[in-house]
Formats: C-alpha cells, structure tokens, sequence
C-alpha cells in the first residue's frame, strides 16, 4: 500500500513447461513472511490456500499474517450485481481490470509460452491496481480486524483504518456497559470510537446488565 514500486514473479517459460512450481512457492513466500497484512479480493478461500498447498508440497513453513478479504467485504455489507472484482470497480468507477483470453491463455502459459506469459503478469499487475482501489473504497467498512494507528510510533489519536489524526466527535458511542466518543475519520470516512468511558463512576455502578 501507498508505495510506487510493484512486486511481482512469475515462472519461467522452461518451469512452466516441465510444471516445477518450487521456485514461485519460495519467491513467494518470501513475500509474504514479510507481511502484516494482506489483501486480496476472494482471498481467504482461494489465493491463501493455494498459495498454503505450494508451500507445504515444498516444505516451507507456515506464516501468519491478518488477511483482508475484499469480497467477503462486499458480500457482509452490500447487494452488488455480483461481487466479482471487475464488476465490483465497474460499478463504483474504480479501475478496472485488464481483459485476458481467458483460457487460450492460461493453456498457452502452461505449454511455456513466453508471450502468454508477459500477457499474463502485465494482467495481474493490473489486477493489483485495481484491487488496491477497491480496498481503499471499501475500507470504511471494513471489520477491524487490524488497527492501523498500532504500526504508528505517534501517541495521538488516530483513525484505526488508515491512521488519519483527522477525526471528529460525531456523537456517542453506546455499549451495554457505557458511553464513548463516536468518531468519524476526514479522510476515509470510517466510524470508530473512543476508549474511554464517559459515563460517571457512580453512574457504572448503577448499571444493571440484562441475563
């Protein structure tokens, strides 16, 4: 996120060929050990656990990182046409993705074809631009399942989304056990809330919870 160079791989036209994956699966996981968070767009049910598969069949390790899956995003919060990333961007006038051969090219890249193969990287190249527009759309409502203000050395407050310091009292928060700060970020819109109880001691101590 917000960095200008693009990292990628791909298999040789001679991997391809011969279906010698052991390379990829190390560049690959390479990566994502260096990984705090990653986002994809179907990710949790299918670029993870293929990725998974490759590295177990060549006796890498296990990694962990939070993922943040944009399509289950969609589904949770929204009624799309469909939620295919194409479709998705088309709709919300965000990049789109690059149209492909579809399976004339994925059969020319596994025969080892080296044309096929630069089509087929300059498209998920593309694909990554277009999913990092989907994920700053959809972002705001994302569930928290990472807070961004944790990877920022600043004691101030910030917007647990995108680290913003831009954010405004909205109005409260309620919670069976309190009252907190409602709070709306200027720069990616997202709600959050404050941590600390506004609510008297006296008034805590008179609260009943429901069994």
């Amino acid at each position: 996120m917000n960095e200008s160079d693009m990292y990628s791989d791909i298999l040789t036209s001679k991997e391809a060929l011969v279906k010698d994956d052991e390379r990829i699966a190390k560049s690959c996981w390479e990566f994502l050990a260096q990984c705090d968070v990653v986002v994809g767009h179907n990710l949790i049910d299918f670029d993870t656990k293929v990725a998974n598969t490759a590295f177990i069949k060549h006796g890498l390790p296990p990694i962990k990182y939070i993922q943040v899956d944009t399509l289950k995003i969609a589904r949770k919060f929204f009624k799309f046409d469909m939620n295919k990333m194409g479709v998705l961007n088309r709709q919300l006038g965000l990049s789109e993705k690059m149209e492909n051969e579809g399976f004339p090219l994925w059969r020319a890249c596994r025969e080892g074809d080296q044309d096929a193969l630069d089509k087929m990287i300059a498209y998920n190249k593309q694909d990554v631009l277009a999913l990092e527009d989907l994920f700053y759309k959809l972002r705001p409502y994302a569930p928290h399942q990472f807070n961004v203000a944790l990877f920022n050395e600043t004691e101030k407050q910030l917007c647990p989304v995108c680290g913003s310091d831009k954010l405004e009292v909205i109005g409260d928060y309620y919670t069976p056990a309190g009252k907190w700060d409602s709070l709306r970020c200027q720069n990616c819109t997202a709600v959050s809330r404050g941590k600390e109880n506004k609510l008297s001691k006296d008034k805590k101590k008179a609260l009943l919870v429901n069994s």
